[in-house]
């Protein structure tokens, strides 16, 4: 039987989590932070109850709750924050350092993977696409506002063979009408199975997937989030294959769940961290570099900052290409669909008989 109110309950916490975006996660945990180097976390909690509103007021409700019922306050961002951010705050608020364990979980968000992948969409893309658009847009407004007035028509009706750009104009027009729907629920599914594969397919064909686009950036970014939560467990003293356990468990990836088995077995197998991290997560030359510093004076908080810049610098300039490709594409459909628009505006005179 199935209960409904279960899966209601259910659908609404998830709808509150999807409003918890990492921006806001982050925003949240600096408010809090700021408030606890002043007062205590628990009056810390209480004051922001009276000045955020929205989701944020239920997240503190929650947390208020959770201090009433004397547990740790780690605990009632269990549902709202992410998995390894509540496990690095649970650990430094049982031993006592509440403050840092922000601190630092606000330091690892600062490369959140969300915050890299989002560069791509940046402004200038945005503002390119809406103009294309509009030019697509105006392009069958002129179909069906001006081509299709009767005495446009039988001026056409009339020439052996069309211009090009009336053909164009008339072309798109008919894709609007009769293809556009089929087409977009195509590549909507495309982009689904894809990324549906991208995120669940572990088979012994992934290590060279991994190469490919999309699988790449993905690999990337699943690198620089296992990271930066190794780092945050590990700012406490943990042992490395507590912390690796850790994540395995609290992940919401199969696939960094896939490599952090790997890392262990290796672990446990007696191969020192560095080479049990080369599970094919990181590119090779990030693994030489996680191996050469690790075997220097350098402790695993630098190493691994330094790792994670080199991936976010990396991935930020393979998505500036991709930004500049797709805006000189989507530039050069504004002109194709454009010149034709005004020429057959300017020139209407012609076809009036």
């Amino acid at each position: 039987m199935v209960d409904l109110e279960k899966l209601s309950d259910d659908f609404s916490m998830w709808w509150k989590r999807k409003q918890m975006d990492a921006d806001t996660q982050l925003e949240f945990l600096k408010k809090l932070s700021r408030l606890c180097d002043h007062m205590s976390p628990s009056n810390a909690v209480n004051h922001l109850a009276k000045t955020q509103t929205g989701i944020q007021l239920e997240l503190l409700h929650d947390l208020q709750a959770n201090i009433k019922a004397g547990r740790l306050i780690s605990d009632g961002l269990a549902n709202w924050l992410d998995p390894m951010i509540v496990e690095g705050i649970s650990i430094g608020e049982s031993k006592g350092a509440f403050k840092a364990a922000l601190k630092n979980a606000i330091e690892s968000m600062g490369l959140s993977k969300e915050k890299i992948f989002r560069s791509i969409f940046n402004i200038r893309l945005m503002y390119t696409f809406f103009i294309f658009i509009f030019a697509v847009y105006a392009t069958y407004f002129v179909n069906n506002n001006i081509l299709e007035l009767d005495i446009i028509k039988s001026s056409l009706a009339k020439m052996p063979e069309l211009p090009s750009d009336i053909k164009l104009i008339q072309n798109t027009a008919y894709f609007i009408d009769n293809l556009l729907l089929p087409c977009l629920i195509l590549v909507a599914s495309i982009i689904a199975f894809l990324w549906y594969s991208v995120v669940t397919y572990l088979g012994e064909y992934r290590s060279k997937l991994d190469s490919l686009p999309i699988f790449y950036e993905y690999r990337i970014l699943s690198a620089i989030s296992f990271l930066s939560g190794f780092n945050l467990l590990k700012t406490f003293n943990l042992e490395d294959v507590r912390a690796l356990g850790l994540i395995k468990e609290k992940t919401n990836s199969e696939y960094i769940r896939m490599h952090v088995g790997m890392a262990i077995d290796r672990f446990r197998s007696g191969n020192p961290l560095s080479e049990s991290l080369n599970t094919g997560l990181f590119n090779k030359n990030d693994a030489l570099t996680i191996s050469a510093l690790l075997g220097t004076d350098s402790s695993f908080d630098e190493v691994s900052k330094s790792i994670i810049e080199d991936m976010a610098d990396s991935l930020k300039r393979r998505f500036t290409k991709i930004n500049l490709i797709l805006v000189i594409l989507l530039m050069l459909g504004i002109v194709s669909f454009m010149i034709p628009v005004v020429s057959v505006v300017m020139g209407v005179d012609q076809y009036v008989v």
